[in-house]
């Protein structure tokens, strides 16, 4: 007899085994060589541990990348058996249009994207892709963070169902 599988357990153990591991990585970050100073300009700090810090980010990065990529694969074969529509909520159309705004906002930061050298460590950084890319990230999310505060304050307000 096969032994069912509690989602909600194991899921529950994988956040909690993440957040350990980030406050182990961060706290040895923190509290081991932290103070070290740089050997080209003793201004400046050089903490032993960044390396390891550096690794875990790209680990969670790709992670989340590939958890994303799989999600997406397994909605839109999903999906297609459903009709798009779930209890009343026409998920496919709002799946479609928040898709067509995140890439319409990447692509307009990038093309409104500065490309003005910054002061970087005393230097100046003037690689154009990556002032770019930089910047179109930070004005996306800050367009994507504002248009969630919209649409939970339109949701929360009740307007959405005066109208029908």
């Amino acid at each position: 007899m096969k032994k069912k599988v509690n989602v909600n357990n194991w899921q529950s153990w994988l956040k909690i085994g993440l957040v350990a591991i980030s406050a182990v990585v961060f706290a040895l970050f923190w509290l081991v060589g932290y103070d070290m100073p740089y050997e080209e300009d003793a201004d400046f700090n050089a903490p032993l541990l960044t390396d390891v810090l550096i690794g875990y980010v790209y680990l969670l990065t790709a992670a989340a990348v590939g958890v994303a990529v799989f999600s997406a694969i397994h909605g839109i074969r999903t999906r297609s058996r459903q009709g798009g529509v779930e209890n009343g909520v026409p998920t496919a159309r709002i799946n479609t249009i928040t898709w067509i705004i995140t890439v319409l906002l990447l692509a307009g930061s990038f093309a409104c994207a500065t490309t003005e050298p910054i002061k970087v460590n005393g230097k100046l950084y003037s690689e154009t892709i990556w002032l770019r890319l930089s910047d179109m990230f930070i004005v996306t999310s800050g367009v994507m963070i504002l248009l969630a505060v919209i649409a939970v304050a339109f949701g929360m307000s009740g307007y959405s169902r005066r109208l029908k």
